[in-house]
């Protein structure tokens, strides 16, 4: 194996230590008890049968078909795992290449990488991440990725295909990040490299992008013209509002948001300044041209990004008047539009462009970087000075990592159990125990209960099919993505929405109440949150009983001939 293979082996690693240490935590993930069990249906639908949910419309088709098919084999926990790893694999060599394209040491790569995801993580807008747990925009990520590392080169006819593949295991990562790359070409290849020579790559991106598009385009529409606006209102304004809707977003995603931009401009205004001044420094000592290509390289590399992270911000803006005027103009054109995410990219390409960004102007002040040379600027200079930039956004970035570390470690919680465990609402409580209650319920479930069993299941929670293997009436977080699906799953959020008293606060359901909906839905058990449900409900308790201890959740049996 030689020097380069060696190189490229130890950043591949260096940069999956750096994945695993930011995002290993207990499964599920907050997405992976939402697509997984999904999956798994599409492949075997004896699991958890008559689930409104996991019988709707599959958007991402290739993933459920990866995900579904290794669900057959191993237990869905272990689909994470094996997911996740693939996810990270790719995502580790990935960046490697994009690393090797602007020029990274190994080192700065790995530093750069664990300062993007940092950022994405803190200073999103819309709540994107792009490395996490296993989804389909897990496995489509890496792929854009491999398409910016040829940007970078201005290889544009490489970039075509890897961005085919990531619309294929999700269209909108993979549409909106080749929408942005197309304007960069635009700006900066289209002279160089016409479309007119590029149909080969073209043609089989597109070809690829279909296997992505086809089965989500087929779930867009409704029932009626009047069912396609009631759809996307769900979508933009109740459902998905915290990623689709600015006028709805919390105040500190504005102000994550406004200070990544903010940052963004900053660096570009800088990168633009260093460029300038070191072309006028060339100029002036009439240096070589191989020499001033080496010195500016890491300029044009990190203009490059910048390009795709200010068309990114375009798309933003056009999200914001469709938010804004749209709304008043047309509400049922604009939220159709708002369906289609048009912040999720900017929270991963613009935080990505300026850290690199940074890195390149700290670096640039290091001699040793470029190679020395008197001529190009003040920074070829020897003084300890030149080496506090780098030096301090190593620290920070390792300050940053060893903060997330300790958070991620030692949560004894995996993450979508976390809903049940929030604090910030009166019908949620804190605490371990309260997520071993609900895991004791929910494996008493899967032991004793019939395979198409259906449940009405507590508000605040989303993983009792990862638990219990059975279909439950209707859950917040498994919106269906087909049209006739989720107008379903609306009506059945509202009238299974728990009572509350006047003052919100939640009370417990009654027994005609609860034979309500069961005449309606037909659901054949109740599980029950026992902090709300203070007064059991005139029904069969079945668990827990006799030496079975659960403090929080209790199980009762709906009669069959239950009625008003």
């Amino acid at each position: 194996m030689n020097n380069r293979h060696t190189a490229s082996l130890l950043g591949c690693l260096l940069n999956l230590a750096v994945i695993w240490v930011l995002n290993a935590q207990l499964v599920p993930g907050i997405n992976e008890s939402h697509y997984l069990p999904k999956a798994k249906h599409a492949w075997n639908p004896s699991f958890a049968p008559g689930d409104l949910f996991l019988e709707s419309g599959n958007a991402h088709w290739l993933f459920a078909q990866m995900a579904g098919a290794l669900s057959l084999l191993v237990p869905l926990a272990g689909v994470a795992w094996i997911g996740r790893m693939l996810a990270w694999l790719a995502m580790a060599f990935a960046w490697q290449r994009l690393a090797v394209a602007l020029r990274l040491p190994i080192v700065v790569s790995a530093l750069a990488l664990a300062g993007s995801l940092l950022a994405t993580r803190m200073g999103n807008w819309a709540g994107e991440w792009a490395v996490g747990g296993f989804e389909a925009k897990s496995l489509a990520y890496p792929w854009v990725v491999l398409a910016l590392a040829q940007v970078v080169r201005h290889r544009w006819s490489s970039a075509w295909i890897p961005l085919g593949i990531a619309t294929a295991f999700h269209p909108l990562v993979g549409g909106w990040a080749g929408l942005t790359i197309l304007g960069a070409w635009c700006c900066l290849g289209r002279q160089q490299a016409p479309l007119a020579g590029q149909w080969p790559q073209l043609t089989i991106a597109a070809a690829l992008a279909m296997v992505g598009l086809v089965p989500a385009v087929a779930m867009i529409g409704g029932p009626s013209r009047s069912g396609e606006i009631v759809v996307a209102q769900i979508h933009a304004f109740f459902r998905l509002a915290h990623h689709q809707s600015p006028r709805l977003f919390h105040w500190h995603q504005h102000v994550a948001g406004a200070i990544s931009l903010a940052i963004l401009g900053g660096i570009t205004l800088a990168l633009y300044g260093q460029s300038s001044q070191r072309l006028k420094a060339v100029r002036l000592a009439q240096q070589p041209s191989v020499e001033a290509a080496g010195s500016s390289a890491a300029s044009v590399s990190s203009g490059s990004l910048m390009v795709v992270a200010w068309c990114s911000v375009g798309l933003c803006l056009c999200g914001v008047l469709i938010d804004t005027l749209g709304v008043w103009i047309r509400p049922d054109v604009a939220a159709g539009l708002l369906r289609f995410y048009w912040f999720r990219w900017a929270d991963v390409i613009v935080p990505l462009a300026w850290v690199i960004g940074a890195w390149h102007l700290a670096l640039s002040c290091m001699p040793s970087y470029y190679g020395r040379h008197a001529s190009l600027s003040a920074a070829a200079g020897t003084s300890p000075a030149n080496w506090l930039p780098a030096a301090g956004l190593s620290l920070l970035t390792v300050g940053m990592m060893a903060w997330q570390i300790s958070g991620n470690w030692h949560s004894p919680i995996a993450p979508a159990d976390r809903t049940i465990l929030m604090a910030d609402s009166s019908d949620k409580a804190s605490g371990p125990e309260v997520v071993d209650d609900w895991i004791a319920a929910c494996n008493w479930i899967a032991a004793n209960t019939p395979s198409d069993a259906l449940f009405l299941t507590p508000r605040a929670q989303q993983t009792f099919k990862w638990y219990a293997a059975r279909a439950e009436v209707v859950t917040f977080k498994d919106v269906p993505q087909d049209s006739q699906s989720l107008l379903e799953w609306y009506d059945r959020i509202g009238r299974c929405a728990p009572p509350r008293a006047p003052d919100g606060k939640p009370l417990g359901w009654t027994t005609p109440q609860i034979k309500r909906l069961h005449a309606r839905y037909g659901f054949d058990y109740l599980l029950v949150d026992r902090r709300i449900q203070t007064a059991p409900p005139l029904l069969e308790i079945v668990y827990p009983l006799g030496t079975e201890q659960n403090r929080t959740y209790a199980i009762f049996k709906l009669p069959k001939s239950a009625t008003h």
